[in-house]
């Protein structure tokens, strides 16, 4: 899995960048459809914004964002939201897994 860092009208600090790459760590063993993620972080005026896309293998692109007055809040957020959707995408995948084929079926 390729992860991608990055910052928008701002320096990215080794600091937040191996912050991210940690908290993301933890997610991703959730599940091993994602195949790339890429972070866009940015400041506008008193907001932290942290910005995050998933590729996942087998489903649509996942866009989220979330926006505080501290970056480190921002970060926790933002990986609370992706382990919610991380963990309906696995149970989406398990049930799919599940289902009786159609030729299972007894006419």
């Amino acid at each position: 899995m390729q992860i991608t860092i990055s910052g928008r009208h701002l320096e990215v600090t080794e600091a937040i960048r191996n912050y991210t790459s940690e908290k993301f760590a933890r997610l991703a063993k959730l599940t091993d459809q994602v195949t790339h993620v890429s972070f866009i972080i940015s400041v506008e005026k008193q907001k932290q914004i942290i910005e995050a896309t998933l590729s996942v293998a087998n489903a649509k692109d996942i866009h989220i964002g979330h926006e505080t007055e501290d970056m480190y809040a921002s970060i926790d957020g933002l990986m609370d939201k992706l382990d919610r959707k991380l963990v309906e995408i696995k149970k989406k995948h398990l049930d799919a897994a599940r289902q009786p084929k159609i030729r299972d079926y007894e006419p």
